[in-house]
């Protein structure tokens, strides 16, 4: 007789122990359930040992893990979120990138050329560098016109002197930017066409500046 009664005690502890299943929230909660429901977003139980109580649901984003009857175990990990930015790879229709601006020609290739980003970058370098040198070129030729007018009226000779050296150095600063500007336009146009003929499909334009390096000098010619 005991043998039975320690035999039923035994089965009775083996059904509380293994026939519930264990939740585990994110915030460390354990509850003893026995669950109804799982589904895509969320899980259903009711509490262990109460049969009649009452339907409870909770997230499965709430959830760390659930250890059911069988001892199985299901862990849930959190859904990691991309924050990288979006390359325009994706649905890119090829022809827009002669439609781009400078601009934004330059962030698509470093996005996703890195090897034509860096020689169209470079050719944007020379270009803006260029644009510099002319700007303050003809600012300093236009005050030095100026003050040739202002010390020919005046008759003031070292006003005169000042306004040539103005307009000199003015002129030197336009002529350095010419090879600048050509430089960098021929390395941009160099990658737009390679872009064109090796994405596009396209054939290269009729004409275009090539920059031709030597020991002792830079040339600049145009092919055709």
């Amino acid at each position: 007789m005991k043998k039975i009664l320690f035999v039923l005690f035994f089965t009775t502890i083996s059904v509380m122990v293994f026939g519930q299943d264990i939740i585990i929230t994110k915030d460390a909660r354990r509850i003893e359930a026995q669950i109804t429901e799982v589904n895509a977003n969320n899980v259903k139980y009711k509490r262990f040992g109460s049969p009649d109580s009452p339907v409870y649901t909770i997230l499965k984003s709430e959830i760390s893990s659930i250890t059911y009857q069988d001892g199985a175990i299901e862990v849930f990990k959190e859904k990691v979120q991309n924050t990288q930015p979006q390359t325009q790879t994706t649905n890119f229709v090829q022809d827009d990138f002669l439609k781009m601006s400078d601009i934004q020609q330059e962030r698509f290739l470093r996005d996703n050329y890195p090897d034509l980003y860096r020689k169209f970058h470079s050719g944007m370098s020379l270009g803006s560098v260029g644009k510099g040198f002319s700007t303050s070129g003809w600012i300093l030729t236009g005050v030095g016109i100026g003050g040739i007018i202002v010390g020919a009226v005046a008759d003031v000779d070292e006003v005169v002197l000042l306004s040539l050296l103005s307009v000199t150095l003015g002129q030197t600063f336009v002529i350095t930017s010419i090879p600048l500007r050509a430089i960098g336009g021929a390395q941009k146009k160099a990658v737009q066409n390679y872009y064109k003929r090796n994405y596009m499909g396209q054939a290269q334009s009729q004409g275009n500046f090539q920059v031709n390096f030597y020991p002792n000098a830079v040339g600049l010619a145009y092919v055709f």
